[in-house]
């Protein structure tokens, strides 16, 4: 990028090369290029009330990510994850990212903010064992995992919600400074 002149991200001479195209992976469609002026509007067509994409799926215009993985009910809280006989049990935890309206709800209700990262977390939990985890279930979970699955969530939440270094060094890449 050049010098601005104003305010605008875009450099008022920039040369827009509209044939070039990121490479997709196998399958997947073209990116549309960074330098496309119109990318906000076809963006938006795209996945609004104005486009195809009008809450396709779950009612939300924008998707989440999900993870789910494995947690070893003798590393959580003692005697809540156990079977008949008193042995413990693997179960499955699934958390969602948040929206952006959601995270603004849940740092309202922060006091300290060494809790922002806990509640967020906590607000994530969506299913165990593929069932939906809904109201203050998501309290009884959270304690239910004592610290060690506590701190295990949280570490499993920063894989789909954290700023990737792959992420971060491409926009550092591509920035310009003044």
């Amino acid at each position: 990028m050049t010098e601005k002149s104003s305010n605008s991200p875009v450099p008022d001479d920039a040369q827009v090369d509209f044939t070039r195209q990121a490479v997709p992976k196998p399958g997947m469609p073209a990116r549309p290029r960074v330098d496309d002026p119109g990318l906000l509007a076809k963006t938006f067509q795209r996945m609004t009330t104005t486009g195809q994409g009008a809450f396709a799926g779950g009612g939300e215009i924008i998707k989440r990510r999900y993870i789910t993985f494995d947690v070893d009910g003798a590393e959580c809280a003692p005697d809540v994850f156990v079977d008949e006989g008193g042995g413990y049990v693997m179960f499955t935890l699934t958390l969602a990212t948040l929206t952006a309206g959601e995270e603004v709800n849940v740092t309202r209700e922060v006091v300290d903010p060494g809790e922002a990262a806990f509640k967020t977390v906590q607000a994530s939990i969506c299913r165990l064992n593929g069932a939906p985890v809904v109201g203050d279930e998501s309290d009884f979970v959270w304690e239910a995992l004592g610290p060690k699955g506590r701190q295990l969530a949280v570490a499993m939440y920063q894989e789909i919600g954290s700023l990737s270094s792959a992420m971060m060094g491409k926009a550092l890449a591509s920035s310009s400074r003044s």
